[in-house]
């Protein structure tokens, strides 16, 4: 793997940590006073929010699956290309190299900015997210039919 495919693919994924887990806090921080406000006064991404939570559960189980997808991502294309690089060291390297970006860019700094700008933060973005919502609702539909069995 080159080094620009491996950059961009860790690219790829760090954002989608980024806002999938930004978007996780923003679905539990929202205040849907303001949402119903900005609603009100005529703003369509508003009444798409609002629309949106009152599945919380299923918005929630979205945003974790992606998460999931994102850090998975990252870590196995991490450990392909520190391994082909640097060779049996290159497993350890990643972990090294790739918890702490998860944690610190995917993790923290998304969800801080979420709880200070969540409303805006999901107006802007509630096309992505019905957009991952429809594409994960398999996935989404399986594990959350599996804790009622």
């Amino acid at each position: 793997m080159s080094l620009g495919l491996f950059v961009s693919l860790i690219t790829l994924s760090l954002t989608g940590a980024v806002f999938f887990a930004g978007t996780e806090t923003g679905i539990l921080s929202a205040d849907t006073l303001i949402l119903r406000r900005r609603a009100q006064k005529g703003s369509r991404s508003a009444r798409m929010v609002l629309d949106m939570l009152h599945k919380k559960d299923v918005l929630l189980a979205t945003m974790l699956v992606g998460n999931n997808l994102a850090i998975v991502s990252a870590s196995a294309v991490a450990t392909a290309y520190f391994t082909q690089s640097f060779g049996h060291h290159g497993a350890l390297l990643s972990v090294v190299v790739v918890s702490p970006l998860l944690l610190t860019f995917g993790e923290i700094l998304p969800k801080a900015v979420y709880l200070s700008f969540g409303e805006r933060l999901l107006m802007a973005t509630h096309w992505l997210i019905r957009f991952f919502s429809i594409v994960f609702q398999p996935v989404v539909i399986i594990t959350m039919a599996l804790p009622r069995m």
